[in-house]
């Protein structure tokens, strides 16, 4: 299997504890990396080519289209639209011939921006919706006007900064908790944003369409906004969700060793965490395989390990890190659970795990030889 390679890797070349002439790194050096630690997805990759392909489409575009990638909070959304972002800045920066300047290219005529990113804000109106795209433009002053002349300005400068996709990220706070009337006033702004515009005239005087192309980014309840309104759905070329590994799924739970095993050889430790197998189980208990809450629990267990001076994150560390974290009382997206370092269950990708019981529909949330994690009630 190919995690195993991967395992096997690991142990052979652990080298994010050392300098360059092989020397232990000093304290903070190793907690920094440990900070700067990032997990990536693995179906990342595969989000990203299926935006590449989109971007080829819109080069030939007759219409504003546009693609969604929901997930729930935490699987690392808003690090692959940065990512998009800077990748398809750098090529047309490169094809262009001029340099990238934080998130323009530095043209003589003025900064383009042809990949825009756009945070929808926490407490959204059209209004300042339209201004958070004028300050991911460097407008001077993005909250001058009223909804008119903001959207004035966005089009405009759309235009000057040859913005051709815009990343707009958090996207459920256009529908969540929001009527639909101002869900179809959102919608509605949109489509006029992605709508066929008169470009600037060439060098003939002649003046061509223009369209402005999007992706969204968001939880899952962002996909209600296109419900209702045909014209934006119509528009639509794609939803590619980026989900939490699922560990019952066996092609899930071999892709989420592999990236443990991955992150293990970024760790700042001449020991590898992951080693033993009943450790992936128990933190796939402990964070519902979220990226964002493995790199959480293993920060704030590393930095003890760190402090203690170990060579390895100990399961008995990772125990300490989850009562630290709190992560039993649950929140909004997230279930309460019980520790898992302190309540064992069986692996169901052992080779010593008891046959399932596949005559009960309730297995899964069984309380005896439970063969998958029992994410949504505590055990009385």
């Amino acid at each position: 299997m190919p995690w195993r390679r991967t395992m096997i890797d690991v142990a052979e070349a652990r080298t994010a504890h050392l300098d360059a002439t092989g020397r232990l790194l000093p304290l903070a050096e190793r907690q920094r990396r440990l900070m700067r630690l990032k997990v990536w997805h693995t179906l990342a990759k595969a989000i990203i080519a299926r935006f590449d392909r989109f971007e080829d489409m819109t080069r030939s575009a007759l219409e504003g289209m546009h693609i969604a990638i929901p997930g729930r909070p935490g699987v690392g959304k808003s690090q692959l639209v940065k990512k998009i972002r800077n990748d398809v800045l750098a090529r047309e920066a490169k094809t262009a011939g001029y340099a990238v300047r934080g998130t323009a290219i530095d043209a003589p005529g003025g900064d383009w921006r042809p990949v825009l990113r756009v945070p929808t804000p926490p407490e959204v109106t059209v209004a300042s919706f339209a201004e958070a795209f004028l300050h991911a433009l460097a407008d001077e002053d993005p909250a001058f006007g009223d909804k008119g002349q903001k959207t004035r300005r966005v089009r405009r400068k759309l235009q000057e900064q040859r913005t051709r996709i815009v990343l707009v990220d958090e996207f459920q706070h256009l529908t969540d908790h929001r009527t639909e009337k101002f869900a179809y006033a959102a919608a509605d702004w949109l489509k006029g944003i992605l709508n066929e515009q008169d470009g600037e005239p060439d060098e003939d005087g002649v003046i061509g369409e223009f369209f402005v192309h999007a992706a969204f980014f968001g939880t899952h309840s962002m996909q209600t906004m296109f419900v209702g309104n045909g014209q934006l759905a119509s528009r639509a070329r794609g939803v590619f969700p980026l989900a939490a590994y699922d560990w019952i799924d066996p092609a899930q739970r071999a892709l989420y060793r592999d990236t443990l095993h991955a992150v293990d050889r970024m760790l700042p430790f001449p020991e590898p965490t992951f080693a033993d197998e009943t450790v992936h189980f128990d933190l796939h208990r402990a964070t519902d395989g979220v990226m964002r809450r493995i790199a959480a629990i293993l920060q704030v267990a590393g930095f003890e390990a760190l402090a203690l001076g170990q060579t390895r994150i100990t399961p008995e560390l990772l125990k300490d890190a989850f009562d630290t974290l709190a992560w039993e009382l649950g929140s909004s997206d997230f279930h309460p659970r019980a520790n898992p370092w302190r309540e064992k269950k069986h692996d169901p990708g052992f080779r010593d795990a008891p046959v399932p019981d596949t005559t009960r529909k309730t297995r899964i949330r069984g309380t005896g030889n439970s063969v998958a994690p029992s994410f949504g009630k505590k055990k009385r």
